[in-house]
């Protein structure tokens, strides 16, 4: 009876031990799945971080780019600018504006337009007077390069040929040919 006893603690004991360590395993698996998840999140989160401080950087400096090639071109445009005003005190350019005046006069002979010049550009009034009959010759303080605005209610048309509009008109190109493109 005491041998059989000891057989059935024996037999108790090891069921004992083997319930304890089943259990011991069940929580071992579930600690170290719970661990390996909070390691893949806070891997996520990581990579998140990471991504958005990239993210955030690569568009600070694409804006710092844009606003760096902004300052280049006001730059070669104010240079452009000024050589222009430059231009128009020359007598190249008086020329240039009857050149101008003359061709537009032919190919927009209708009456009752205005002829606009810069203010700068008035000791040039009574020539273009001559050149456009029947129109009013004046000047407009919004061309302040040079050049002729032509316009016509009545037939309907409106010409810019100012170094102001034409100076304008080169930005497109501008960006496009200059190399300070931004990818």
């Amino acid at each position: 009876m005491l041998s059989q006893a000891e057989q059935k603690s024996n037999e108790l004991r090891k069921q004992a031990d083997d319930y304890k360590k089943r259990e011991i395993d069940n929580v071992e698996t579930k600690v170290l799945n719970e661990l390996y998840t909070k390691i893949q999140d806070e891997i996520v989160d990581i990579t998140g971080s990471s991504a958005l401080k990239v993210s955030r950087f690569e568009n600070q400096r694409h804006q710092q780019l844009l606003l760096r090639r902004e300052e280049i071109t006001r730059e070669i445009f104010s240079r452009v600018r000024r050589r222009l005003v430059d231009y128009t005190e020359t007598e190249a350019y008086t020329e240039l504006l009857l050149q101008t005046a003359r061709k537009l006069a032919e190919e927009y002979p209708q009456p009752g337009g205005v002829a606009a010049v810069r203010p700068k550009d008035a000791h040039l009034l009574p020539q273009l007077n001559q050149i456009f009959s029947g129109f009013q010759v004046e000047t407009d303080d919004s061309i302040e390069i040079g050049g002729i605005k032509l316009t016509n209610a009545q037939a309907g048309f409106f010409v810019d040929e100012t170094l102001d509009t034409r100076l304008e008109e080169q930005r497109p190109w501008f960006y496009s040919h200059s190399g300070l493109t931004i990818q």
